[in-house]
């Protein structure tokens, strides 16, 4: 994705659309910003197999929303932020407020972890048991 790439901002109705650069901060468009720290993480977690998107809501920061592929797993998914860390580089975050890593491959490897089923329940069509 590039920072002129256009995404939703998560509205049910899809009537607003605004590209990324009108809503990530300028200056963190290109490989070391924000926009690009994000494609970094997406890459990462589509290596894995893993389904992502940039998404800008009302009043959040910008960030990934990360998406469990396994069927029956949707409710698994969750954003993912990121901010300038320590040193000038970038740490990538929950919402929250918890640190994943400070580079994509660890993020990566920390959500696919996170939220992956325990035992996988749901790709052996078991339910849980009903109290």
């Amino acid at each position: 994705m590039s920072c002129g790439h256009r995404e939703s901002t998560g509205d049910r109705k899809g009537s607003e659309m605004r590209s990324r650069s009108d809503v990530i901060a300028a200056g963190t468009c290109g490989p070391g910003g924000l926009g690009g720290v994000l494609d970094g993480l997406a890459a990462e977690l589509s290596a894995l197999g893993w389904a992502s998107r940039v998404r800008v809501l009302p009043g959040r920061p910008a960030g990934l929303r990360v998406v469990n592929p396994e069927p029956g797993a949707a409710a698994l998914s969750e954003d993912v932020y990121a901010r300038p860390g320590e040193g000038g580089g970038w740490a990538f975050w929950w919402p929250w407020g918890e640190v994943i890593a400070a580079d994509a491959a660890g993020a990566a490897a920390v959500i696919v972890r996170v939220l992956r089923p325990a035992v996988s329940e749901v790709s052996q069509g078991c339910a849980p048991p009903r109290g």
